[in-house]
């Protein structure tokens, strides 16, 4: 799972992100929540090793970037009882 804060739009709807820099693709209903603070966190497959940088939004089916977020922690593997 992981735990992220200070999620918000790009300023340009459809911006590139600077090279290097890791990139997110989450399902647009779940980004639209995450953007607007609605949802802090995201349960992936794997874990990260990107705790403490800045990710990149982007909507499914889009190459658009459309936000960041500072992800802040990766809990887990969750056992299938959590």
């Amino acid at each position: 799972m992981l735990a992220y804060s200070g999620a918000h739009h790009e300023g340009v709807t459809g911006s590139s992100p600077p090279s290097k820099v890791s990139v997110l693709i989450i399902r647009p209903k779940w980004l639209d929540l995450i953007l607007t603070g609605r949802k802090v966190w995201e349960i992936r497959g794997a874990p990260s090793k990107k705790v403490g940088q800045m990710i990149y939004l982007a909507a499914s089916g889009s190459a658009a970037i459309l936000g960041r977020a500072m992800l802040e922690a990766v809990h887990g593997p969750l056992s299938g009882a959590q």
